[in-house]
């Protein structure tokens, strides 16, 4: 996944399939998911579970694009159900 900077927003944008299965499956049990960079332990942003909205963790900034993975997932795990 990655996050784009558009204008004063930032957005996520879903490249897998297994992004949005994933995204999807957490819905119901986290109201903000937490995003980190590939690599690392420490969320960056998170995004909102009903309204997609971003929003960036303290000292984050996405210039125009940065990509990122669901905290809780590593790089080389797609979620599979």
């Amino acid at each position: 996944m990655k996050l784009v900077r558009h204008h004063e927003a930032v957005i996520a944008i879903f490249e897998h399939a297994w992004e949005k299965t994933y995204f999807l499956a957490h819905r119901s049990t986290q109201e903000w998911i937490p995003l980190a960079l590939p690599g690392q332990a420490q969320p960056c942003a998170e995004i909102h579970s009903t309204t997609r909205s971003v929003r960036l963790c303290e000292g984050n900034l996405v210039q125009t694009e940065q990509r990122v993975i669901f905290q809780n997932l590593s790089e080389t795990e797609p979620f599979s159900h």
